[in-house]
This record gives C-alpha cells, sequence and structure tokens, in this order.
C-alpha cells in the first residue's frame, strides 16, 4: 500500500458515507486521517452523541476560513443556505492514508489536486436514504432538497468511481470488504 492513499467514499445523502467513515476510522488494519468538511450547517442531534465527519462553524468563521484560502474548495449544494468546504490537509500527504467522505458534484476540483485518489461510491435506493434521513432527524424541506439530485448523484458518481458497493446490509462487513478493496487497489497505484 501507498502510504500517501487517498480514499474517497462518494454518495448522495442517506447512503452511510458517515457511519462507514466512522467504522473505517476505527479499524486496525489500515490508519486512516479523515480529511473532515467544515460546514455552517447546524449540527442535527444525533450528531451530537455519534461520528461526525464535518466541523460545525459559523458563517462568520466559515467566511473567514475560506477568505484565508484554507479551503481546496466550498460549495453551497442543494439550494439550502448552508456553505461546506473541505481544508486543505494539515498532514503531508506522504506519511498519512487520507480518508475522505465527498459528494459526487465536488469531485472535479478535489482530483485536480488529487488525481491518484480511490474513489469508491456507496449505493442504497432512494427509500432507504429517505428513510436513514428521517431516523437522523432532518427536516422535510431538507431531505426534499437533498432527494431531488438523488438519482443524478447516483449516475455522476457511478462515472468517476472506482468500485461501487452497496450499504444495505451489515455495515461492519462492508468497512470490512471496502479495507480489502482499498489494500488491493492501492499497492497498484
Amino acid at each position: 500500500m501507498k502510504s500517501n492513499a487517498v480514499l474517497v467514499l462518494i454518495g448522495p445523502s442517506g447512503v452511510g458515507k458517515s457511519t462507514l467513515t466512522g467504522k473505517l476510522l476505527k479499524n486496525s488494519r489500515v490508519k486512516f486521517s479523515l480529511m473532515p468538511k467544515y460546514t455552517t450547517r447546524p449540527q442535527r442531534l444525533i450528531e451530537k452523541s455519534t461520528f461526525s465527519e464535518d466541523i460545525f462553524v459559523s458563517e462568520a468563521e466559515f467566511d473567514k476560513l475560506d477568505g484565508q484560502g484554507f479551503f481546496i474548495d466550498t460549495v453551497q449544494p442543494f439550494g439550502l443556505p448552508y456553505k461546506y468546504g473541505l481544508p486543505w490537509p494539515t498532514e503531508h500527504l506522504g506519511t498519512v492514508t487520507h480518508l475522505v467522505p465527498l459528494r459526487a458534484f465536488v469531485l472535479d476540483t478535489f482530483l485536480k489536486h488529487f488525481p491518484d485518489a480511490l474513489i469508491y461510491q456507496l449505493e442504497v435506493s432512494p427509500d432507504l436514504a429517505k428513510q436513514r434521513m428521517l431516523n437522523r432527524g432532518q427536516k422535510t424541506v431538507d431531505i426534499q432538497a437533498r432527494l431531488k439530485t438523488f438519482e443524478q448523484e447516483i449516475l455522476a458518481g457511478r462515472k468517476l468511481a472506482q468500485r461501487t458497493l452497496q450499504n444495505d446490509s451489515e455495515i461492519d462487513n462492508l468497512a470490512d470488504g471496502i479495507i480489502d478493496c482499498f489494500l488491493h487497489d492501492s499497492a497498484l497505484l
């Protein structure tokens, strides 16, 4: 495995990127370093007691960081008032393996800076994604906005991903399978 490998998990809202990221960070076979996203979105109640790959900041703090060149890129998706930004890595890429949960629509910019990143797409049915978003307490307007582009995001991700994985069964088995795939694929880089 290359020590500077980057694994990007993509997929629409509700496919399990956060849950899987939490599992992958706890595994004992590959030491991942999370590249978190910054967001102005309010923290969900469930995120206060479970894992979240997001760092929640005020709009003023976000804009300050953005003005300082802190982010690789920023987006304001779904027509919602929240901003998201992916910071430049703080750890040198040659010494750690980065894990990055992202959305397909921001991959173009990311791949300009990390062209050798391995991209794995997670998929579920729109109904299961909706149920997961309801279970985590998202508002109906937020869910509807995210589901509007669900199918388009799945199709876009399939064009970019080296692997497409269904996340509709046991999460521990999926995490183990992803690690096996990652060890194989990163050895080929």
